[in-house]
């Protein structure tokens, strides 16, 4: 296909590490771009978590679920993301 959906709730260091993992085997066997679409609870540690996706990413997009709870906001986001070189929107 030209382009596939995945689907996690990964929401903690240990799960980044599993995706990340399975990342990197996708890497190995079809180097196509990346792109994230990433949400999480703003009581989560996003940085530890997004520390093991960036480096598989072409771009990360976030987004904020409201009314669903508390989320990582926007400016939490950028904030975390300036520590990374990578394409953010």
């Amino acid at each position: 296909p030209k382009s596939e959906f995945w689907f996690d709730g990964g929401h903690n260091a240990e799960g980044a590490s599993a995706i990340a993992a399975q990342l990197q085997e996708w890497a190995a066997q079809d180097p196509k771009p990346l792109q994230v679409i990433f949400a999480m609870k703003g009581d989560k540690n996003a940085a530890a978590f997004l520390a093991q996706i960036v480096p598989f990413a072409e771009r990360i997009t976030h987004i904020d679920l409201e009314g669903v709870g508390t989320f990582l906001t926007e400016a939490s986001f950028m904030e975390i993301m300036k520590s990374f070189n990578t394409a953010i929107k």
